[in-house]
């Protein structure tokens, strides 16, 4: 075999392994995003979305990237959590087929949505949701179990719509999001429970700022009344006393 043609086909074979990898590692990365999006979507009966997933397993690490979940029927806004991007960390000593280790998530770029509908809001209607669907498991299914050590959200802010004619939601900071020690000894670690506990956290921390919002609101609405009544009770005092003077 010539050396210029034995060169030729090592090249291609270089190639086609290289061809192989790539599309061997896009069908993972495609599937994994599957499985996060209906594992989340089981725990919250609404459809959720992964933009892309990208899979780093010489540093242990997976990004997630353009997570939404979305609203129930009937509310304005399509999603009640975005979040642009998840950054996980595995423990690459702690993996078998039954059990995944994630040393820490960190969740950047997260916006919550709170929004009234009628005597409800649509985060009471998901945290519903969640506690309903917390520890049901499809016949014969069996998923490998799931533990988080370190779970951070920060830099994240609520969408507040506080209804009435309000043209754009009111833009309010959330608090950071800690949880560790998730689907530890105390707790299920069925990856949908693990979510559904990751879930409840953020939507109550929305819920308590998005209510937090609505009582500001009503106390301002009260006040301008108030004020006007005031001014109003003000005027006709004045109209009054400039009555009495003028009839002496």
């Amino acid at each position: 075999m010539r050396p210029r043609f034995l060169l030729s086909f090592l090249l291609i074979a270089l190639l086609g392994v290289l061809a192989a990898m790539w599309l061997l590692s896009g069908n993972v990365e495609r599937l994994v995003g599957r499985v996060i999006e209906s594992t989340i979507s089981e725990t919250t009966g609404t459809p959720v979305t992964v933009r892309a997933v990208r899979l780093l397993p010489s540093e242990g690490r997976v990004m997630v990237l353009g997570l939404r979940i979305g609203n129930p029927n009937g509310y304005r806004e399509t999603d009640a959590l975005a979040v642009e991007r998840i950054e996980v960390q595995l423990d690459p000593g702690a993996q078998s087929p039954a059990l995944i280790r994630v040393r820490s998530v960190v969740l950047d770029g997260m916006t919550v949505t709170f929004e009234p509908y009628g005597t409800r809001t649509n985060l009471q209607e998901l945290l519903e949701r969640i506690r309903s669907a917390r520890g049901s498991r499809e016949p014969g299914r069996e998923p490998p179990e799931l533990v988080i050590d370190d779970l951070l959200a920060e830099g994240g802010e609520v969408l507040a719509w506080l209804g009435g004619d309000q043209e754009q939601p009111q833009r309010i900071a959330l608090p950071p999001v800690r949880l560790q020690g998730i689907g530890g000894h105390s707790g299920s670690r069925q990856a949908s429970d693990v979510a559904a506990q990751v879930l409840t956290e953020i939507f109550q921390q929305g819920l308590a700022r998005g209510a937090e919002a609505v009582l500001r609101d009503l106390v301002d609405q009260a006040g301008r009344v108030l004020g006007e009544e005031l001014r109003e009770d003000g005027r006709e005092a004045g109209r009054r006393l400039r009555e009495l003077l003028e009839d002496r």
